[in-house]
């Protein structure tokens, strides 16, 4: 059966940002790997895309020149590092220049290092590597404000689920009502 697609309204919100349609680009380090102009290149496709890209504090390209871009619509994404105090100093850096959400990578990260990350910042925080509705649920009780499921970009060890797996189980565990929250699922996913 065919079905008229070309009124549908992708549209959706994170976080008080709109965006086209419920994508947006993941968080990628060190672009320049790949092209000359790195993060820069990868900044410019999402605005055209109309949507937002998660700024690995890891880039290539210092935080202020991916900001300069042309309506550039950012998340920042660290990992917790030994230290803490540069590691503060960027992420209030990136805040400044106008990421509208922190996305924290939690690869065997305690809670003392994430809320170390997370004090006093004034934008929504993700966790980003929940594998579980126990991991999610565990979120919620310590106040982030939001989860992307994720195994790391696709560095499953043999055996280990898949995001789009574990994503059933971990929507029917949200709590209806904190609304607010947001979940995203990282596009890495096993095809064998």
């Amino acid at each position: 059966m065919m079905v008229n697609t070309m009124q549908l309204d992708l549209t959706t919100e994170l976080f008080g940002q709109r965006l086209f349609a419920p994508i947006l680009v993941g968080p990628t380090s060190q672009q320049k790997r790949f092209h000359p102009e790195g993060e820069l290149a990868t900044v410019r496709g999402a605005s055209a895309a109309k949507t937002l890209m998660v700024v690995s504090g890891r880039s290539s390209c210092p935080i202020p020149e991916i900001a300069a871009q042309p309506a550039a619509t950012l998340w920042y994404q660290v990992y917790p590092e030994p230290d803490a105090d540069a590691q503060r100093r960027r992420i209030d850096q990136a805040v400044e220049l106008g990421c509208k959400a922190l996305c924290i990578a939690i690869g065997g990260a305690d809670w003392s290092a994430i809320d170390r990350l997370r004090h006093g910042v004034r934008i929504p925080v993700l966790l980003k590597g929940i594998m579980s509705a126990e991991e999610a649920r565990a979120a919620i009780g310590k106040g982030i404000d939001g989860i992307v499921v994720s195994n790391y970009g696709g560095q499953a060890a043999s055996g280990m689920a898949a995001p789009i797996e574990v994503l059933p189980a971990i929507a029917r565990r949200w709590p209806a009502k904190r609304p607010s929250l947001s979940t995203a699922a990282s596009a890495a996913a096993r095809t064998s």
